[in-house]
This record gives C-alpha cells, structure tokens and sequence, in this order.
C-alpha cells in the first residue's frame, strides 16, 4: 500500500495556494509514476474522491480500480455542503488552529458518535493535529473542492470498476452524492452504510476494511 500526504497536509511542503483539483490529481499521477507503478488501485475520501476521479479523467493508464468514500462528481445535480454544517465552519474563522478543529471535526461523524466514543475521538482529534494543516492550505484545499462541485466531472467517461461507500447520516457530502455517483460510474457497485456519516473508516474500521478488501479482491481475480 501508497499513501501521501496532499500538498498542504500533512508531511507535505505546505505550498501556497490556489490549488486546483486537476493540480492535486497530477501530484498523485507524480507519485504513482515516482514508484514506477504501472497500475493501482486509487482510493479516494471526500475531496480525495474528486481527486481519484480527476486522476482516473486524466490518467487512465494508471489507474485499475477506485474506491470512493463520501464523495460525488459535482456538477448541477451535486447536492451542496448542508447549511448546519456550513455555518459551524464559518464560524470558526479567526480561531486558533486547535480550537477550530475541535470545533468542527465533530461534523465529519454520525450524530451521537462521538459522545459514545470519547476515547477513539480523542485519538483521531489527536491525530487530526498533528501535523496540523495551515489554515491557508485549508482554505486552498476548500475552494479547489467548491470549483469542482460547482463544474463536475464527466465521470462515465471512467472505464475501471468502482466501489462506492457512503454513510446515510453523512453531514458534510451527503448521501444523495454517492447514489448519484454510482448511477453515472459505467462500472460501480453502491454500499451505503445505514447510521454511518462521512467517516466510516474511522467509525467502524473493520467492517469498513471488510467491505473495501473484498472489493479489491475481485478486482484482483
């Protein structure tokens, strides 16, 4: 397995922006194309997910398969960022960095999830820290996301198998996203995950590594 860190994020140079969509689909192409893989299986999670589908537009020789976590192919039938959701970001501006991750990371979760999970959140709340991400690279990263909700992705173009997975309590890219993902992918398969939100990796990993194996087991016979 290959993971990076998105420029901004994490160990990655934190760049200044503005970033776009298509620029962090060719930073993955790059990295991909640095371990000399001829193919892999791309997964990508929320903005990740318009990352992967970008990279599979732009790169298809590289890519064998998707996975794709609460995420959507924007465009006009995009369902938007919920308002609640909106405005606890917002308010969070001018915050210290601490202080507004505190604040808003709840929102990634399924109502009532992380008061029944004190210990996991705190280590994931942790984890989300450290390294912290600039809030300018955020930014960067958030406007990026917006330009592609707002243009889409012609995303029946993408000729490889796809698992879609989506939370049904998702409050940050609903659900309604991923159904609309999978109608217009030539070559998806659909799992939403009833009581789950937009981070059912973190809310229960192994039922989630389960379901995402599997996947890549029949891609792989």
């Amino acid at each position: 397995m290959l993971a990076f860190d998105n420029r901004g994020t994490g160990l990655s140079p934190k760049t200044p922006g503005p970033y776009s969509i298509e620029l962090l689909a060719d930073d993955a192409a790059s990295v991909l194309e640095a371990r000399g893989l001829p193919q892999a299986d791309v997964y990508g999670h929320s903005m990740g997910g318009f990352i992967a589908l970008t990279l599979a537009l732009r790169r298809p020789e590289l890519v064998r398969s998707l996975v794709l976590v609460g995420t959507g192919p924007g465009g006009a039938d995009h369902e938007p960022l919920p308002p609640e959701t909106l405005a606890i970001w917002l308010s969070v501006v001018g915050l210290p960095l601490d202080e507004a991750v505190r604040r808003t990371l709840p929102t990634s979760f399924a109502p009532g999830w992380v008061d029944d999970h004190p210990q996991e959140y705190a280590e994931w709340l942790a984890a989300r820290l450290d390294p912290p991400t600039p809030p300018d690279c955020w930014k960067a990263q958030f406007d990026a996301s917006r330009a592609y909700v707002e243009q889409g992705v012609p995303v029946e173009a993408i000729d490889v198998p796809a698992l879609v997975v989506h939370g049904d309590r998702d409050g940050v890219i609903p659900v309604a996203n991923g159904r609309l993902l999978a109608s217009r992918l030539p070559h998806a398969e659909l799992v939403a995950l009833p009581g789950q939100g937009h981070v059912p990796m973190l809310e229960q990993p192994a039922a989630f590594a389960e379901l995402v194996c599997g996947f890549l087991d029949r891609v792989a016979k």
